[in-house]
């Protein structure tokens, strides 16, 4: 399992269009993805419970990757993260 933080940078939160970029990177990799917020567990690899998080500027949040892969994943999801956000 590896697991990195990231906090929201881009003023609108975690909106439609970056949301969606990351879930499609997400859906790429075999293994689980998973975004945690505060008492919140969701599927990186579902859009609606991604944009459901509702996740503002200033947010912490910690990303979980389990699997096939799970080092390669985790660091192009760090780089995707700091590019959309």
């Amino acid at each position: 399992m590896k697991t990195f933080q990231y906090k929201i940078q881009c003023e609108e939160g975690l909106h439609a269009t970056p949301a969606g970029t990351l879930v499609s990177i997400a859906k790429c990799y075999r293994g689980s993805i998973y975004l945690i917020y505060q008492d919140q567990r969701v599927n990186l690899k579902k859009l609606l419970p991604v944009l459901g998080a509702g996740l503002k500027k200033g947010d912490l949040i910690e990303i979980e990757i389990k699997g096939f892969r799970e080092e390669e994943c985790c660091k192009y999801l760090q780089r995707a993260f700091q590019e959309v956000l």
